[in-house]
């Protein structure tokens, strides 16, 4: 199986965070670099299996904190955020974004997709002690 629960890699932890309640099963997930930098572009890949029905639309919610101090999440039409529909079976995204500058201590971002009808497609959270 090459889903990774959460791995270590230096400061950077990655892992599940839909708590069992995930409609897709995911498969695997990884972030690149594992120990960035400020300014540096980091990549996140993440591939699943989704059950029926297709995805045809939904919420994308990006979540960050720092230090435990939560940040107000963005929430994104899904669709603007990624091809739909969604087709049953195997599927994989990317996202990068910069990583921040000025910051210390334990960075903490999600990204969590829910439906059309608002189930829990899955959630993925990293976590960096800079």
């Amino acid at each position: 199986m090459l889903l990774r629960l959460a791995t270590w890699m230096g400061l950077m932890s990655i892992r599940d965070c839909g708590n069992g309640k995930n409609r897709a099963a995911l498969l695997g997930f990884d972030s690149q670099p594992s120990n960035p930098v400020q300014g540096d572009n980091v990549s996140l890949w993440i591939a699943y299996d989704l059950p029926a029905p297709i995805i045809t639309g939904g919420t994308a919610t990006y979540a960050v904190t720092l230090n435990g101090i939560p940040f107000p999440p963005t929430v994104d039409e899904l669709c603007s955020q990624t091809l739909c529909p969604k087709e049953i079976g195997f599927n994989n995204e990317t996202s990068s974004s910069i990583f921040p500058s000025g910051v210390s201590g334990k960075i903490v971002s999600s990204i969590t997709w829910n439906d059309q009808n608002n189930d829990l497609v899955w959630c993925v959270e990293t976590t960096w002690r800079v």
